[in-house]
């Protein structure tokens, strides 16, 4: 019954929001007229020592430069002590160029998060997080920057704020007269969650900061520069007493004092605002949040907002830039477990082509995107158990090749405690033929107390208990169930184990038939 009445409260949704031009289903698998058919693996590359915990942060494709990867790394035998942001550059083919970690050991308990990153004018690159430092005895979580020259080398890094809660930068913009704009939000203890905006110099020094309050909980997560030199931050906002997330605009002077401030009347639910852009010509602002697209006039009103995906996929939308291929309009990327979703929009929100796809290999952690000049895809991720970093690159296709398949020899095995089970993987390929590719797959244990395995698929049992293995290879995965018992143990007392004797006869018992 309460089935019954799900489905019909879903269909009766489904009809308002048709009416209302904000439902969009994106296709299981395919696209509409114009887009590619698919992506196809072209590479994949890894990185860092599975001595750390290596946790991915950003990607960015650079024209005609290759890529640079950003991330931290944290040892694996020490989880209080440093954690390092570690960024990797490489070719158009994913071959490393440089490979640098920094750490500024103030003190010896600093730890790093890293959440943006842009390339800069100089052709360097400026990181955005936050650092951590336990040296008096209490968190201290400052907002943190770090600029790199083109080679990596470090020519400055600064910490800013005095708040003491959780405080990293979210987005940096480089300005106009060449130096830094950024945002971020904060959270502490006692529930007051302030909004964090500082601007800073070309060298870093800081030339002013704001602590934005008025809700019970503000988050600043993009901003721009406008055309009368100040700056307008967006993110969102939770009224008192309230679950809705109401998108939130600050336009802030040149130097740091607020102009005003507003909600936007839209109840955004999971889709807070994502990204902010001038629109084209200058004419206003083009905002994203996880599920569509506002277009917005100087002072912050909304011309129009318009849905661009299903309720289905909350958070799905991540961000969106030019068509890389100068053809106008947009690419918007998002993604949902495995599956990533490419749509492309027109200036007026406009979807002119879609294509959601479940892409392998199996991410362990939040792998982030970004699209390069081929209209393509690249991702940065990190391996099972975050041993390293991983870095894949997508190409798009006009032509989905025949289906493969990779598959384990078996859904389920079972073994008993150290006994050992070579499993097998295989691959179909599109002609059709099968193959073993069990040295060239990577294998994984969910639970690693209760079973082992090796390089080449050998499976061990530890310790009684239910678990799976997962196994990957070219971009594919699979898995299967691992059962672990208790050796097998004959009884002692088994009654053809036991003597005969001859005083047991039924004439000895009192009442042989029973009773």
């Amino acid at each position: 019954m309460k089935a019954l009445l799900r489905k019909q409260a879903m269909l009766w949704m489904v009809t308002i929001l048709m009416a209302l031009g904000l439902w969009y289903v994106p296709p299981a698998q395919g696209f509409a007229a114009g887009g590619p058919a698919g992506y196809a693996e072209e590479w994949s590359r890894e990185f860092g020592s599975p001595d750390n915990y290596n946790e991915p942060s950003q990607v960015l494709s650079l024209p005609g430069q290759g890529y640079i990867a950003v991330g931290t790394a944290t040892p694996r035998d020490e989880i209080s002590s440093q954690a390092k942001i570690v960024a990797i550059k490489t070719d158009s083919s994913g071959n490393t160029e440089w490979e640098r970690e920094y750490l500024d050991k103030t003190s010896p308990t600093e730890r790093y998060t890293v959440q943006s990153m842009i390339q800069t004018r100089d052709g360097g690159f400026l990181i955005g997080g936050g650092m951590l430092d336990w040296s008096d005895g209490k968190p201290f979580y400052r907002a943190y920057l770090l600029k790199l020259s083109a080679d990596g080398d470090p020519e400055w890094s600064g910490s800013y704020g005095e708040y003491r809660g959780y405080a990293p930068i979210q987005r940096v913009k480089e300005t106009r007269n060449g130096g830094f704009i950024a945002v971020s939000w904060t959270s502490n203890v006692s529930g007051t969650q302030p909004a964090y905006i500082l601007r800073v110099d070309a060298e870093g020094n800081p030339l002013w900061d704001h602590y934005y309050r008025g809700y019970q909980e503000q988050v600043l997560l993009d901003v721009v520069e406008t055309q009368d030199e100040g700056f307008l931050a967006a993110g969102y906002a939770v009224k008192e007493n309230s679950v809705s997330w109401l998108p939130l605009l600050v336009k802030y002077g040149p130097t740091g004092e607020i102009s005003w401030s507003k909600t936007l009347p839209y109840e955004a639910g999971w889709g807070y605002v994502r990204q902010l852009m001038h629109a084209p010509g200058g004419d206003g602002y083009l905002m994203l949040d996880g599920s569509g697209l506002w277009k917005l006039t100087e002072d912050g009103e909304a011309v129009w907002r318009k849905g661009l995906v299903d309720a289905e996929f909350p958070e799905l939308l991540s961000y969106m830039k030019p068509a890389p291929d100068g053809s106008g309009g947009y690419l918007i990327s998002g993604r949902s477990d495995q599956r990533h979703l490419t749509l492309k929009i027109d200036e007026e929100g406009t979807i002119l082509w879609s294509l959601l796809q479940n892409l392998a290999p199996r991410f362990y952690d939040a792998a982030r995107t970004d699209i390069p000049q081929d209209g393509g895809l690249v991702w940065i991720t990190s391996t099972f158990g975050s041993e390293r970093l991983k870095l894949v690159k997508y190409k798009a296709v006009d032509e989905i090749p025949g289906e493969s398949r990779f598959y384990l020899d078996s859904d389920d095995y079972s073994l008993s405690v150290d006994t050992q089970l070579d499993i097998v993987a295989l691959f179909q390929g599109p002609d059709g033929g099968v193959k073993s590719v069990t040295e060239a797959a990577y294998f994984t244990i969910e639970d690693p107390s209760i079973a082992s395995i090796d390089a080449s698929g050998n499976l061990t049992g530890l310790s009684p208990g239910l678990t799976r293995v997962i196994a990957e290879y070219a971009g594919f995965t699979d898995s299967a169930t691992v059962l672990v018992v208790r050796p097998y143990v004959p009884p002692a007392n088994r009654i053809e184990d036991i003597p005969a004797d001859p005083s047991d006869t039924p004439s000895s018992h009192p009442n042989p038939a029973g009773p």
